[in-house]
This record gives C-alpha cells, structure tokens and sequence, in this order.
C-alpha cells in the first residue's frame, strides 16, 4: 500500500484502480511496441548522394531511411509513452535505490559525452544515421526502465506474468510474419526486405533478440501448468515463436538461447529438484531447428552457421573500437557521443583498420589502401560523409566509400566508445547482479523469476555480439528492470524476517 507516496507493506498487495489503470498503459506499451511503424510512408524520403557524387558532386538519389520506417516511430512513442508512465513514477517517489542511481549515472555520463562530442545537435538529439539512438531514445529508455522497476514494486509478480502474456502475444504475431516472410511472402510490403525474415523490426537479427526473449517467456508460461485455454496457448506460443526464431536464423539469439535454457534447466534441478523446464525447452529447441527445413523456404537465401567470416570481422570491430576507446579524450567518463564510433574512425586515425574490415566483408581479393594522390574538395561537406578514395595496388582500380562502419557489435564495447568505459561498466552491473540474484537463491524462486534470468543471460551473450537497437532494445530493458525490482523486493522481504 502508499502512505504519503511511499510503498510499505507486501509487494503485489493493495493495489489500487490508479495502479492497475498504469500497468495496463504499460502492457499495452510492451505488447504494440514492436508493430509501431511508418505503414504509409509519410515520413518524406530523404535525399543523399552516392560515394562517387560525395567526391565528384554528382549522383543525387532519394530514398527512405530506416529511421524514418522503422525507427523514429517507435522512438516517439517510446518517449510519449514513457513521459506519461513517469508521471507515475512521480506519485511514488521510488528514486533513492541502487538501479535508479545508476540509471542516472548513466544519463549524465550520456549528456556529458553528448555535449563534448563535437557533433551536430541532430546526430545527439537523434542518433547515427539510421540509427534514431541519441540522447532522445535513451532519455525515453530510462524513464521507461523506471517505471518498469516500479511496476514490480507495486504489483509483484502480477507483474511479470502480465508482462510475459502481452510480450508472447507480441511475438506470437511477429513470429507469423517472419514464418510468412520466409515462406516468400512479404504481408508488410516494404522493400528492405531482401530475405532473412525482419517482421516489422527491419532487421533479422534484431526480430530473432525479440523472439529469443518471448521463448522464455512461454516457457514460464509453460511451466506455471496452467490446466485449459492458458496451458494452449503458452504451447502455441512456443512452438509458434521458437519456429519464428529458426526462420530468422540469427547466431547470435540461437546461441544466446541454448546457453539460456542450458542454465535455466541445471539451476532448477540443482537448487529446486524440479525439471519442470525440461518439456518447455524441448518443444522450443525442436521447433526452432526444424523450422527452417519444414516450413516452406522460398527467399532464395540459405543462411549457414559455419560461415566463419562474421566473427573474423567481428573481431576486427572491436579491435577498432578499443581503438577508439583508447584515443577519446576524456575516458574512462567521456565518450565520442551516440555516433562516437563512425567519428571517432575518422578523427582518430583509424581508417588503414577499417580498410581491414572492409577488405573481410565485402571480400576483396587484394589489400586496399587510401589514396592519397585524390584531392577531393570537401569544403562545406560534414566529417561523417567524407568518400574515402580506395585504391587497389595490383589491378590499380580506385573506388570510393563512405565509413559505414558505426557500431561496434557488442552492447559493453558500444556504451564505452559512445559514452565511456564507466557507462559501459553500469550496463554490466544492470546485467549481471540480477543474474547473480536469482541464479544464487535457488528455491526463492519459481518459474517466472527464473526463467526471466534465464532470458536475460541469453541476452547478455547475445549483446556480446550484437548491439542494441530502438526497435527491440525497450523490450529488453523492460525485464531487466522488472528483475531489478523483484531483486530488491526479495531482498526486502529477507531483511524483514
């Protein structure tokens, strides 16, 4: 209950009309995030020249920016939403505990990088070039984390059940139309699909973190051994998800997920002598691998898990990216701002290393080299689009590029070159002391408190080698808090007798 704003008593009691009217806000945030889109293009398109028309003034084309279709939608709503959801927060006055003091942290080592940047006010209110991942998101992601903590404090696990049914009925539907885009059939209609399922997320490695996620929380949904409608549907949402997943084919969620259910299931025998996890995890791991055999596979494209090409360059950008954290003035508190990596590739001599990587992904048969004879006028040009002018010594052919490499492909590495090497310790604690929480305690915990830590270490292996992204990241940050506050409600509880 709240005397004077504050919460006292037992978590998950007393709640009152007002409360539940802010989580029902909420679940319907986490339920119609992901389908949040530009469906009718009313975004203008934006206009840029080609590589060549950057050093040669030619080549003006128009197109339509991810941001504008994918991103910048879910942005606004994310800030909208999370505004209102903070007023919430308000009435409460939950702000002096560990998660909210390194959220803020974070948020001042955030602005402060942002202001020292040195980059334009739109590429750090709004983030890279089709990205939409400046101080706007992240602004919308905290209050939204805030709340999220909140919500458990009040509600309990009411809270997380809740979450766990709108995020499988969200997937569920995402999974469909992965199953179709796979199947050759694009019911979104929009043309950068070019393959590998991206639901309404645009990207397949960003649709299977969101799928990856919503397979453990079918699987508590599962193990809670619902008798009726409830126990069908969370079958159906495993088996429909998981089957999503396989037809996204992303390495980095299957990997994630496997070692996830791996602990989830070894934590639940060990400290509960249960193995009510073993069925849930078989059903997901035998859909997820058949999938992509028995559904109908008419994209033209068979996407194998032995290609050993992405981790080599994978290594190569985070070679860069320690680069990058090493030579940012004001490190370990100050980083290159939300487009830090692309500028810091360019103003800290890191181009001969990117060449490297080009050289790995787009499968150059000879080393490439700047060429330094080209003069290229670049007056009244910004630093981001400089062509660089590659030359290739034995055929003697030339081309020009722009730095298209902006991320550094693990959420830890990312946070230090943007924000610095502080910030991206603050992400590993938010990661890691829930984990530390629920995979220690043991029998304090049942199916959903488990298998919502088993989720977020599938995530913390996921962002090993991917980073985070507006589309999916909310979602993600969303149970992360929620464990947050089931963390210190329990430890609460303890401490009370």
């Amino acid at each position: 209950m709240r005397i004077n704003g504050q919460l006292t008593g037992k978590v998950g009691t007393n709640t009152t009309k007002f409360d539940n009217a802010f989580l029902l806000i909420w679940l319907v945030f986490i339920a119609t995030f992901p389908f949040v889109m530009d469906y009718l293009h009313l975004a203008p398109p934006g206009t840029q020249q080609s590589a060549i028309g950057h050093a040669y003034n030619l080549s003006i084309y128009k197109y339509n920016p991810s941001e504008n279709i994918w991103i910048f939608p879910k942005v606004y709503f994310l800030v909208f939403t999370s505004l209102i959801l903070f007023l919430y927060v308000l009435t409460y006055k939950q702000f002096k505990n560990t998660f909210v003091y390194l959220l803020a942290a974070y948020a001042a080592l955030a602005l402060l990088s942002s202001i020292m940047s040195g980059d334009s006010l739109q590429y750090v209110l709004l983030g890279g070039e089709g990205r939409g991942d400046g101080l706007l998101y992240t602004a919308g992601l905290l209050l939204l984390a805030i709340f999220s903590y909140t919500v458990y404090i009040v509600h309990g696990k009411k809270a997380l059940i809740y979450f766990y049914y709108a995020l499988s009925f969200s997937a569920i539907l995402e999974a469909l139309v992965a199953i179709l885009e796979h199947a050759g059939f694009d019911p979104i209609k929009f043309s950068s699909f070019s393959g590998l399922p991206i639901g309404t997320i645009g990207n397949s490695g960003m649709l299977a973190s969101l799928l990856m996620v919503a397979v453990f929380a079918a699987i508590a949904l599962v193990a809670q051994k619902e008798r009726g409608i409830g126990m069908w549907y969370s079958l159906l949402a495993l088996v429909v998800i998981s089957s999503g997943l396989g037809c996204a084919a992303n390495r980095s969620s299957i990997g994630g997920l496997l070692i996830g259910l791996f602990a989830l299931n070894i934590a639940d025998m060990l400290f509960n002598k249960s193995k009510r996890f073993v069925f849930g995890s078989a059903v997901a791991v035998i859909a997820l691998l058949l999938a992509p055999y028995v559904l109908p596979n008419n994209t033209g494209v068979s996407k194998t898990y032995t290609n050993p090409t992405t981790l080599k360059t994978r290594l190569l950008i985070w070679q860069i990216s320690i680069e990058a954290i090493r030579k940012t003035p004001g490190q370990p508190f100050i980083g290159a701002g939300p487009d830090g990596l692309k500028l810091s590739i360019i103003k800290r001599d890191l181009l001969n290393l990117l060449l490297k990587e080009y050289k790995l992904e787009y499968g150059w048969k000879e080393d490439p080299e700047l060429d330094t004879s080209i003069n290229i006028d670049r007056t009244g040009m910004p630093l981001k689009s400089y062509a660089l002018p590659i030359k290739f010594p034995r055929s003697k052919s030339v081309r020009f590029m722009q730095v298209t490499l902006d991320k550094a492909h693990n959420l830890f590495l990312g946070r230090a070159v943007n924000y610095g090497l502080v910030s991206a310790f603050i992400w590993l604690l938010l990661y890691l002391v829930p984990m530390r929480t629920f995979f220690s305690f043991g029998k304090a915990h049942d199916a959903l408190l488990l298998s919502g830590s088993s989720a977020l270490l599938a995530l913390f292996v996921y962002y090993l080698f991917w980073f985070p992204a507006p589309q999916v990241e909310p979602i993600h940050v969303s149970l992360l808090s929620l464990l947050w506050g089931a963390k210190d409600s329990l430890i609460s509880t303890k401490a009370k007798g």
